[in-house]
């Protein structure tokens, strides 16, 4: 079993998907773009589920997270389709 540790030099070694998209085309390896791709859907996984999970413990959560949900979903219509030729 791995320390945490060494669990953290090793996420700390990964490239980032932020420094990987400032550098120039052709200098990213085909391992470091998956593990930043792999790594990015991991986080917004995370993302989604710190989301519900606060949701879950609310007391009332339709009152509460409702105006935040359906902006989100707008916002995210309006930008998958701004983006859809790119991804």
């Amino acid at each position: 079993m791995r320390s945490s540790n060494s669990a953290m030099n090793a996420t700390e070694s990964m490239p980032s998907a932020a420094a990987i998209s400032q550098r120039d085309p052709g200098t990213v390896s085909g391992d470091e773009a998956v593990k930043a791709a792999r790594r990015t859907i991991e986080a917004m996984s995370l993302l989604l589920i710190a989301y519900g999970k606060a949701e879950s413990m609310h007391s009332n959560p339709v009152e509460q997270y409702a105006d935040l949900t359906q902006y989100w979903g707008q916002f995210l219509g309006t930008l998958l389709n701004k983006v859809k030729n790119v991804l």
